[in-house]
């Protein structure tokens, strides 16, 4: 069971290629939206977009100050 966990991680980091400085990145998030838990699901998605926010500014801030 390491074994095949061990490769898995290997063929990720082989198959990873890094992005360059001007492409786009895509980021996923998952959570739940509705039912029971949804107070945790929102609250986790306002401080996703609020961390966004915030390295946006920060690199706009950045790319300004140059």
């Amino acid at each position: 069971m390491k074994t095949a966990f061990w490769l898995a991680g290997v063929t990720a980091l082989a198959l990873a290629q890094p992005a360059a400085a001007g492409d786009t990145i895509k980021i996923g998030f998952v959570s739940t939206f509705s039912g029971p838990t949804a107070v945790i699901g929102n609250d986790m998605r306002n401080s996703f977009e609020l961390s966004r926010s915030t390295i946006s500014a920060t690199r706009w801030a950045a790319s300004r100050s140059r």
